[in-house]
């Protein structure tokens, strides 16, 4: 198999985060063959005087960065992170077919990139799975034979996709609010485990602007599943003071590690796993989720 079709493109997005990017790289190295993968950085432009001089910074390091195969993109104005991936992804999967995308409050075990050229290998032509991540729960609730599983829920910590999914992305939160019924918010949601529909609402009035809410709700809209591994590969760096949209998530990034595990088997018996998803719902999801719907959203429950 030749490397430009095993080996997915990885795209990476910076802003002012030099000591982060510096570790993701690193851990990006630390993986066989990393070489092999073409890689393109997307340097987003400062939005304020006050963080030129770490932009720049930025900026200089890329430039330093040493890969076989690599391209620097730098935004001649601020896109702001939505814009920035959203532009970045639909150009480089336009010419790829598929990749892997990562920021730069990540870092990735030594086995991730295998993880996912092996996944999006695999999968290609399956066309339940839309979305591929490197991050997991750290939640001790598998059977040992079970390397991955499924989800209808999509966590963009180290991810990847393929174009002839990627294309239906569509960020329309009007057209969501208007067509959702109560029963897919709530499924939408996982009953109060996580925040999606509140993010919906709150880009509607521009309260903020997001893009992997509605990647999540494409998926959603499509019945597509999304692939996890049992042990995470991938570790969240980013709560702290320059973090963009992490606020009350704490509790999903509670004991987070990184796994040195390699995954070789790929169950073709593709559905739901149901186990985590009721544990989730056991263990975080919240006692005054339908006062918190009526109230917010007003909706009869």
């Amino acid at each position: 198999m030749s490397n430009n079709i095993y080996y997915a493109p990885i795209i990476i997005f910076s802003y002012k985060r030099l000591n982060s990017l510096k570790k993701l790289i690193d851990s990006i190295k630390l993986n066989k063959k990393h070489n092999f993968h073409k890689i393109y950085i997307f340097s987003d432009n400062y939005k304020s005087n006050t963080d030129k001089k770490e932009v720049n910074k930025v900026r200089l390091y890329c430039k330093k960065i040493k890969f076989k195969n690599k391209k620097i993109i730098f935004r001649k104005k601020n896109y702001g992170l939505a814009k920035n991936i959203i532009s970045g992804v639909s150009y480089v999967i336009k010419k790829h077919g598929k990749a892997i995308i990562l920021e730069d409050d990540l870092i990735v075990g030594k086995h991730f990139l295998k993880f996912m050229n092996d996944s999006l290998e695999n999968y290609k032509f399956e066309k339940k799975i839309w979305h591929i991540t490197g991050w997991s729960h750290n939640i001790n609730i598998f059977n040992k034979s079970e390397n991955i599983y499924f989800n209808r829920h999509m966590i963009c910590w180290g991810w990847a996709t393929w174009l002839d999914r990627w294309k239906y992305f569509k960020r329309n939160p009007n057209k969501i609010i208007k067509s959702w019924n109560r029963t897919k918010i709530r499924e939408f949601d996982q009953y109060g485990v996580y925040n999606n529909w509140s993010q919906i609402i709150r880009n509607q009035k521009k309260k903020i602007n997001t893009w992997a809410v509605f990647w999540n709700a494409t998926i959603f809209e499509n019945k597509g599943l999304c692939l996890n591994p049992t042990k995470s590969l991938v570790l969240n760096n980013g709560l702290d003071s320059l973090s963009t949209n992490m606020k009350g998530l704490n509790w999903l990034l509670k004991s987070q590690k990184i796994f040195n595990v390699k995954i070789n088997s790929f169950p073709k018996n593709i559905k739901e796993n149901l186990v985590i998803k009721k544990y989730l719902r056991k263990n975080f999801s919240s006692f005054s989720y339908s006062k918190i719907l009526r109230k917010i959203f007003k909706i009869n429950i």
